[in-house]
C-alpha cells in the first residue's frame, strides 16, 4: 500500500518513519573528507551514483533520506536530521558541519560519534 506525503509526515512527527539505512552505517562503509563522495579509487563522485563507495556526513543523510524526493516526508527527515546534526557538534554550533568534518585532524570516530548522538536524538534505532 503507497502512503500519501501526509501519512509519512505523520509518522516522522510521531517518531515512526525510519531512514531505510542509517547515516552512521554509511559512513561507517566508507568515509570520506574534501569531497562530497568518492569512488574506488578515491575520485569525486555523485553522492547517489552507484559508484560511490565513500560518503561525507551530508551526503550519507542525503542517501538515507532520499532527499531527491523534494517535498516529502523524507526530505523533512533528512531537514530535521541536519539541524541535530549542527546542534549535537562538539563545542557547539558550527555554520558548517563539513568545514569541522574536513579538518585535517578529524577522525572517522569522530564523524560517527555525531552521527550516533544525532540518530539516538531522533529516536532511531
Amino acid at each position: 500500500m503507497e502512503r500519501t506525503n501526509e501519512q509519512l509526515i505523520a509518522e516522522l512527527c510521531a517518531g515512526t518513519y525510519r531512514p531505510t539505512e542509517l547515516p552512521s552505517e554509511i559512513v561507517a562503509k566508507g568515509w570520506c573528507q574534501g569531497h562530497v563522495a568518492e569512488d574506488e579509487k578515491g575520485n569525486p563522485v555523485d553522492p547517489q551514483s552507484r559508484r560511490a563507495v565513500r560518503r561525507c556526513m551530508r551526503a550519507a543523510g542525503m542517501k538515507a533520506w532520499r532527499t531527491d524526493l523534494v517535498g516529502s516526508a523524507e526530505n523533512q527527515g533528512f531537514q530535521e536530521w541536519e539541524f541535530i546534526v549542527h546542534s549535537v557538534m562538539p563545542n557547539g554550533w558550527h555554520s558548517s558541519y563539513q568545514d569541522w568534518e574536513d579538518a585535517p585532524e578529524r577522525t572517522k570516530e569522530e564523524v560517527l560519534a555525531v552521527l550516533r548522538k544525532t540518530e539516538t536524538i531522533m529516536g532511531l534505532p
